[in-house]
């Protein structure tokens, strides 16, 4: 009994450690992206470059893009394949952005073709402009 006692603990402290040292990997690794927007398929492609831990690059506002990449869960995941988005056109922007975010490939393209897609570039506003919408 004492032999599984020693044995529990030991295989505990070795999950522990583990689960540290990803965590702190995460933590400490440098995220840089490029960042290419476009406000029509007629308009000129702007980019800029937005690096974090350290903040740096050409990107306008780098230390509130960081900030708020940061507090979020995933923020380059993309919708669902079953999820069921409303079919409304929110203007012809688009934006890639690849890269590394705390340490993992990023390579993830913006739209604004419906609902999910909306939702998805407004949810890392700033990093991403604010658009007004479609206009006539």
């Amino acid at each position: 009994m004492k032999q599984v006692r020693l044995i529990m603990a030991a295989l505990l402290a070795i999950g522990l450690l583990a689960c540290t040292s990803q965590t702190s990997t995460a933590a400490t690794a440098t995220s840089k992206l490029k960042i290419v927007f476009q406000e029509s398929p007629d308009s000129p492609k702007e980019t800029w470059t937005l690096n974090c831990k350290p903040n740096s690059g050409t990107f306008p506002g780098i230390a509130i893009a960081c900030k708020k990449l940061a507090s979020l869960k995933n923020p380059f995941a993309k919708p669902s394949a079953d999820q069921m988005c409303t079919e409304i056109y929110g203007g012809d922007q688009t934006a890639m952005i690849t890269g590394t975010w705390l340490g993992k490939k990023v390579s993830r393209k913006y739209s604004r073709i419906n609902g999910c897609e909306i939702d998805a570039w407004e949810s890392i506003y700033p990093v991403l402009p604010h658009v007004q919408g479609v206009t006539q």
